[in-house]
């Protein structure tokens, strides 16, 4: 039998009003935010590298971090350091305060602007049944991988709407306690032949996930940033340009779930990911290396994406063989003729 799996990024989520990176930077622009954190928002979007929130964010860490080095401290403790941005002025530690702030703002939108829409539920249902059965056409599946990157709850969605399938996210409902706990040595391996299963890693946490007091990882009903209090200590998300996945549970096994069992697939369908992300791009190389392994990539900017930031990451470790098997689709997911050109091209590769 031909596995096929899934790997969603931010555009898979965009047909649904979810922003990908770049439209949430845009949408960031109209934010309430003091003038001085506006004019150091617009002040980081003039860098030429600039080019989505992940990459503002990424700046805001790196002055951040810079602060809290103590060499850099024991330097500008004695000296004056101004920074200019958009015609005004900032102390050195006024600057890194704002840019704190403005993380922190930063954050709070990501919690408005990827809460589950109820009002989209028949968009998803549409569109994933149809990508389900493209892919079931071609090569029946006993169960339904997906890996992804986003917080948004659009799979648990389509699932709940669905009584032929059967979430597994690596959480297991406790009726004592009355909450979803963390138990994926269990969850994850579940088999039954009378159950269709969606097995779901969301490798960037989600946003109704928390580490209580305890330590307990849970998954709670609300999706809300969580405030330090006497039952959490914080929510579980990895927010763009944090990436830490070997340091911290249930990333760290999350993302060794990806990198360890992504090559039982044969075929791996990318949905809206911009390959910006270098550890997950180091794994998709590692399986296109391996002998039969195909990816297909679906996105409106596919070709661009390979070519811009996959291709070369990869250039020197694969062969043109082996590129042949990257089969790029310039195509928004959602309408119905994206999923018959993605049926057509599962059969080319199966022919």
């Amino acid at each position: 039998m031909v596995e096929v799996s899934f790997f969603l990024g931010a555009g898979a989520s965009k047909p649904f009003g979810y922003p990908t990176t770049k439209d949430f930077m845009e949408n960031f622009r109209k934010a309430r935010i003091s003038q001085n954190q506006k004019s150091i928002f617009n002040g980081i979007l003039e860098g030429d590298k600039i080019k989505d929130i992940e990459h503002v964010l990424e700046f805001l860490d790196a002055v951040v971090n810079f602060q809290n080095n103590d060499l850099v401290k024991s330097i500008y403790s004695k000296n004056t350091m101004v920074i200019n941005m958009q015609n005004k002025s900032f102390g050195f530690d006024q600057f890194v305060t704002l840019c704190s702030g403005l993380k922190e703002r930063i954050v709070q939108s990501v919690y408005k602007e990827y809460q589950a829409d109820p009002t989209k539920i028949k968009e998803i249902r549409i569109a994933y049944d149809e990508l389900f059965e493209a892919v079931s056409f071609v090569f029946p599946q006993k169960e339904f991988i997906i890996y992804t990157i986003n917080y948004d709850k659009v799979i648990e969605q389509f699932t709940a709407e669905d009584n032929r399938l059967t979430l597994v996210d690596g959480f297991t409902y406790d009726e004592n306690k009355r909450r979803k706990y963390w138990n994926h040595e269990q969850e994850f391996s579940k088999r039954d032949n009378n159950e269709m299963y969606v097995k779901l890693f969301k490798i960037h946490g989600s946003l109704d996930w928390r580490i209580t007091q305890g330590n307990e990882i849970v998954c709670v009903d609300t999706e809300e940033l969580c405030p330090d209090s006497k039952v959490f200590k914080s929510n579980l998300v990895i927010y763009p340009a944090q990436k830490s996945y070997d340091k911290e549970e249930p990333f760290k096994t999350l993302y060794g779930y990806f990198r360890n069992n992504i090559t039982n697939s044969d075929i791996v369908i990318i949905i809206g990911y911009s390959f910006r992300d270098p550890p997950i791009n180091e794994i998709i190389a590692n399986f296109v290396k391996k002998p039969h392994k195909h990816i297909i990539v679906l996105s409106p900017s596919a070709e661009s994406n390979l070519k811009t930031n996959f291709l070369p990451f990869i250039e020197c470790q694969i062969t043109s063989g082996q590129t042949k098997r990257i089969h790029p689709l310039n195509l928004l997911f959602g309408p119905i003729e994206t999923f018959h050109e993605l049926s057509n091209k599962l059969g080319e590769i199966g022919s």
